[in-house]
């Protein structure tokens, strides 16, 4: 293989290296004294308050608070207690449901596990009140129904329904049970093994679909408590007989609950 002489090319109006390099200047680096370790301080991360602020701004009764439709239970610590908090986070806003928002669930959760791995819930089921967000996250199900909770909207799926069902005690007394339900069967078998338990008959009488069972029920209930009923906390809570006199007849007792239904639903 023959080389091939390459001719140079001179270009004019270059200047040469040497003269790029004699004009070319350095300037002298400064000796710089290295920090110590203790010296070199971190960024400060931005913490949020919204824990601190949200247990500050409650209205507490000894060490308990409660703040749309939860209640909240502290200690002496700057604590509150999640497994209060979350037995209230209910499933498809019928808070007679059981719960599955619980702590032996969250702590397989990322953050959950985060947490454990700092000493939280080890033997107590009190956590900081900065952990706050992260709780009200697992809670609520998501990021809007925890925004809604925090600004005292509805956080609940509140479309549902009211009833009326009627119950013929084992010694014949008329018992009449009012509420809310996201599921009217599921309610209504509940109801029917209640019943069998304790020797009772169960009728269904009203059922109404509403926009919002929350404040509907506490309407409702409001109008059977302060309308000449009586509430027998014995058999369990928003259980009225409408009269005490044994004389008047199942027909005047039905009459008189289906009146006070519908004028609190109107």
């Amino acid at each position: 293989m023959s080389v091939i002489d390459l001719e140079s090319v001179v270009v004019s109006g270059v200047p040469s290296m040497s003269e790029l390099m004699a004009n070319f200047k350095l300037s002298p680096i400064q000796n710089v004294e290295p920090k110590s370790i203790a010296a070199l301080q971190p960024s400060p991360i931005l913490t949020s308050c919204q824990g601190t602020t949200f247990f500050s701004n409650l209205v507490w009764e000894g060490n308990m608070a409660v703040y749309n439709d939860i209640t909240f239970i502290r200690n002496g610590s700057g604590q509150f207690d999640v497994a209060h908090f979350l037995s209230q986070c209910i499933i498809d806003g019928d808070n007679d449901r059981k719960s599955t928002r619980t702590i032996a669930d969250f702590v397989n959760t990322d953050p959950g596990r985060a947490l454990r791995k700092r000493g939280c819930f080890i033997n107590t089921t009190f956590i900081d009140y900065k952990w706050l967000d992260a709780i009200l996250t697992y809670g609520m199900k998501d990021a809007v129904a925890k925004t809604d909770y925090l600004e005292g909207l509805e956080w609940r799926r509140v479309e549902g329904y009211l009833y009326l069902v009627k119950f013929i005690e084992h010694d014949g007394r008329i018992t009449y049970k009012v509420g809310r339900t996201g599921d009217l069967d599921n309610r209504a078998k509940g109801y029917r093994n209640e019943a069998k338990k304790r020797g009772a008959s169960y009728k269904e009488l009203i059922t109404l679909k509403v926009v919002n069972m929350y404040v509907s029920e506490r309407v409702l209930i409001n109008h059977f408590e302060t309308h000449g009923t009586i509430r027998l906390q014995s058999i369990g809570r928003e259980y009225y007989a409408m009269y005490s006199d044994l004389g008047v007849s199942e027909t005047a007792h039905d009459i008189r609950a289906r009146e006070l239904f519908e004028q609190a639903t109107q």
